[in-house]
């Protein structure tokens, strides 16, 4: 999905923010719109892994927008909840 070499090494600040990224729990039902999102041809995608780390919580947004708007013919239907996120 991304443009990187499986036998590529992981960086100290690609760990660091690896992590931040679990601390954050992302609900499965977002990591499974996130990993439809970039099986597509969504000409808008991240291509570098510490981007998209960077700008996880944005990603994960898109992906709600998406799935309301219907932009990504795609993405996984589900009903999105509001109340879920406060």
């Amino acid at each position: 999905m991304l443009r990187r070499r499986p036998s590529t090494k992981w960086s100290t600040g690609e760990i660091k923010k690896l992590k931040e990224v679990f601390d954050l729990n992302t609900p499965e039902e977002d990591l499974v719109r996130l990993e439809q999102r970039y099986k597509s041809k969504d000409p808008y995608l991240r291509k570098e892994l510490d981007t998209l780390l960077n700008h996880w919580n944005g990603e994960i947004d898109k992906t709600q927008s998406d799935l309301i708007s219907g932009n990504n013919p795609d993405a996984i239907s589900a009903e999105v909840d509001w109340r879920k996120s406060i």
